[in-house]
Parts: structure tokens; C-alpha cells; sequence
């Protein structure tokens, strides 16, 4: 299950003979925990300096030889009560506590199996083979909010720096009113939370002099893990921080503003459907008022791409046949182009070059005279709109397959955003199976 000598090599010191003490392998297994367990720095240490205690425990149980291990003694281990330095009974550990101690224990039979000491019953179907590889730890459930409550009233530290029991007492109850607004989803994480916010409290108050919610800031939660608790390990110094960035908003919600909404991306005005942009010709086509100038605006907008100033500015002479029957527009201003016009809207050229008038097309000079055209060119309630003209001139240049660079050149303005927000409008138009024809052309 475990490769034997797996990584011998990382170790520097001469590994014991396989019939050694297991207090003989101590120096190797603390060294191959450091190097190959995969924990962090912090949790190598905690783990690596548990070993001896393991070792003098499974000694007085007469296991003094890896081929000795049983499981019994080790889970027996884990459970033992605390114990001062001279040996009195101080309680019985927590779950957490025994739980951690399990862990430790694992890590340390696992080195011990990787260095090649003599761990029997490591197949499949043992006791100890389940405990050396347990299941996955499934997510931490949502606890009551009772149960947190209760946590929360119940907690207290084990020892602190700050003076006095008079200091804590002043300090306890606004932290424990702090964690609780901040919502925690179960008790292990109601606890972490009392117990790092407590830290950084007492800390403003007394070593500060500070109101521990003005306090709770960005810069002051860095300066108080990095510098305070510089002793601390990378692990914990990380758990810390996050756990006061998660509490200062609930804290100090003055000093975190609240992160502004992204700006969702820009759309684009939907282009009209074939049959729309036929409506708005034949609206166009109506005998009322400025029939010439809405003839020229359909012309222009829908099948030429041009915006208002363009269609302003654009006189009968800009207004050329081509050799091959079809027709362009030459336009005028800070963007000068040949615009082909597209096949659609020739019929309409036909009717505007038939009135033999040569006169500008839109006579006035306002700045709103397009826009009072546009206006009038209407099917049912909507009218006529420049933006979704032009990109329904953009979008059928796509679909038939007009170079980007080409459109690009004859369409003047127009970026490639703009281009690829169009692409799901003329994707929607497009047979799958054409598509897929299309496609084979590279």
C-alpha cells in the first residue's frame, strides 16, 4: 500500500536496522515529515513533535518494535487525558484535540512505512491499513444557530497576553457580540474566529490604546499578523488573515466598502431581421412628405452602414454606378471611403436616381434634419433607429462572408468588440448544416 524506501534518499542521517527500538527511528521520521509528509511548515512541526510522546506511550504498553504496532494502543494514545508536566490528570482532551492527535499519529506510521520500518498488517482488510488511509472528510455540515450561540457564550481562552483577568472580561463580550453578527455556519468555525478576533482586540486596546472596531482596518489586521505574530507560522499567520477579512466588514463596515459592482459588458443594438429592414423600405417608399430624403436614409443607413453626419453630408455627385451595375457611395468627412451598396437596396437607388433631381439629399443644414427623417420612418409604433441600421449592414456583411479587415475598411469606425458582439446575432441566422460546409473550406 505504501512504496517501502520510498524516499530513504531524502534522509541524511543512516536509517536504523529494521529489528531497532522505534525511539531509534525518531530523528529520521521527524526528518522525512519535515521533507515528505506534503503539510505545511507549520503543521510538519506540530505533527513531528507529538513522536516521542507516541513512543513513550506504546513503550509502557510493552510496543517497542514497528513489528509490535497494533492499532488499539495508538487510538488509545490519541484519547489519553491531559496531563501537566508532572504528570496530574488536567481533563479530558476535546474531539478536535483527539482528532488531531489521530492525524499525527497517521503521519508518523506513514513515515515510518516509508523509510521501510517492519509495520505489519498492511494489507487491504486491516484495521490498521482503514486507519492509515480513512475516507475522504466529507464537507462540514451548516450547525444550528443554538448550538453556535451556545459555543459562543461558552468559549474562553486557555491563555492570553494581555494582563489582567479584568482586561479580558472588558474585551470578551464585544468579540463575542462580533462573531456572532458575522454569521458563522458552524461551531469549528465560530471558535477559530473567537479565538483570532479576541487576539487582535486585546491588542488594540491595551497595547494600541485603541477602540478595537476602529482598529479592525486593512492595514492594521496585516501589521497585527505579520508583525505582532511574526513568531507565528505561515499556516496560521494565513488562517488569521483570513478570518479577520471575512469579520471586518461586520466589524468596521466604514473600512471595507463594499466592492462596486462590475460593469457588465456593453451589448449591442439587435440588427433588423430581413423582414423588418423590407418593412422600413417600403415605409420608406410611402408618397408623403420628404419621401426623397427618407428614400436616401434607408439607402444610406441599413444599406451602406453610414451614421447621421455622413448621411448629412453626402451630396448627389458621392452617389456612383460602378461597371458592374452595382452602385457606392463616396463619402465625405473625418473618415473618407467607397461604400458598396448592398444588392437589397438597389432597387431603391433605382427610384432615387429616377426622381433627376441633384440636389443634396437632405437640405437642411440643422443638426437634428436627419434625425426629423429618421422619425418619419416608421413601421407601426417604431421608427427607424441609425444604431441598429448600421449594425444590421455590419451583421450582414458577416453573414456573407466579408472579410473582417475588408468590413473594417468599408464600414469606417467599427471595432472588432463591436464586430464580435454581432457574431450571436448571425450566428442565429445560420443553418447548422451550412455552417458546416461553410466550414470546410481551410
Amino acid at each position: 500500500m505504501f512504496p517501502s524506501n520510498a524516499c530513504a534518499g531524502a534522509v541524511m542521517r543512516p536509517l536504523p536496522p529494521a529489528d531497532a527500538p522505534m525511539s531509534h527511528w525518531s530523528a529520521a521520521i521527524r526528518e522525512d515529515i519535515m521533507a515528505r509528509s506534503g503539510l505545511s511548515e507549520t503543521s510538519a512541526h506540530r505533527v513531528a513533535s507529538v513522536r516521542e510522546s507516541l513512543f513513550a506511550y506504546l513503550r509502557r504498553h510493552g510496543i517497542r518494535h514497528w513489528s509490535d504496532l497494533m492499532l488499539e494502543p495508538v487510538l488509545e494514545w490519541a484519547a489519553e487525558p491531559r496531563r501537566d508536566r508532572y504528570g496530574e490528570v488536567l481533563g479530558d482532551r476535546s474531539p478536535d484535540d483527539i482528532r488531531h492527535r489521530n492525524s499525527s499519529a497517521r503521519h508518523i506510521i506513514k513515515s515510518a512505512v516509508r523509510l521501510g520500518a517492519p509495520v505489519p498488517l498492511l494489507d487491504d482488510d486491516s484495521e490498521l491499513s482503514d486507519f492509515l488511509s480513512p475516507p475522504p472528510k466529507p464537507d462540514r455540515a451548516p450547525d444550528d444557530p443554538a448550538e453556535i450561540a451556545d459555543a459562543v457564550a461558552a468559549w474562553r481562552p486557555q491563555r492570553w497576553r494581555h494582563g489582567s483577568q479584568r482586561n479580558l472580561d472588558k474585551v470578551l463580550p464585544e468579540v463575542r457580540e462580533r462573531v456572532l453578527a458575522s454569521e458563522p455556519v458552524n461551531v469549528h468555525q465560530t471558535r477559530r474566529a473567537m479565538a483570532v478576533l479576541l487576539g487582535f482586540a486585546l491588542w488594540a486596546r491595551y497595547d494600541r490604546h485603541s477602540d478595537p472596531v476602529a482598529m479592525c482596518t486593512p492595514n492594521n489586521i496585516e501589521t497585527w499578523v505579520m508583525h505582532v505574530n511574526a513568531d507565528q507560522g505561515d499556516d496560521w499567520q494565513n488562517r488569521a488573515r483570513g478570518v479577520l477579512r471575512r469579520l471586518g466588514p461586520t466589524v468596521n463596515p466604514a473600512a471595507w466598502p463594499r466592492q462596486p459592482k462590475p460593469i457588465p459588458r456593453r451589448g449591442v443594438a439587435a440588427p433588423y431581421d430581413a423582414k423588418a429592414e423590407q418593412q422600413f423600405r417600403r415605409a420608406a417608399m410611402l408618397p408623403r412628405r420628404d419621401r426623397r430624403a427618407r428614400i436616401w436614409v434607408i439607402i444610406a443607413a441599413p444599406g451602406a452602414g453610414l451614421d447621421g453626419p455622413e448621411i448629412a453630408a453626402t451630396e448627389y455627385d458621392d452617389l456612383v454606378a460602378r461597371p458592374d451595375g452595382r452602385w457606392e457611395i463616396h463619402v465625405r468627412g473625418d473618415q473618407p471611403r467607397r461604400v458598396p451598396i448592398r444588392r437589397g437596396y438597389l432597387p431603391l437607388v433605382a427610384e432615387l436616381v429616377a426622381m433627376e433631381d441633384q440636389s443634396r439629399f437632405i437640405s437642411s443644414d440643422k443638426p437634428g434634419a436627419v434625425n426629423q427623417t429618421v422619425q418619419r420612418i416608421r413601421v407601426g409604433d417604431e421608427s427607424l433607429s441609425l444604431t441598429k441600421a448600421r449594425n444590421t449592414f455590419l451583421a450582414a456583411h458577416l453573414e456573407a462572408g466579408t472579410p473582417p479587415a475588408a468590413l473594417s475598411v468599408i464600414a469606417g469606425s467599427v471595432s472588432y468588440g463591436t464586430m464580435d458582439r454581432l457574431l450571436p446575432h448571425v450566428a442565429d441566422r445560420l443553418d447548422p448544416a451550412d455552417a458546416v460546409e461553410q466550414a470546410l473550406g481551410p
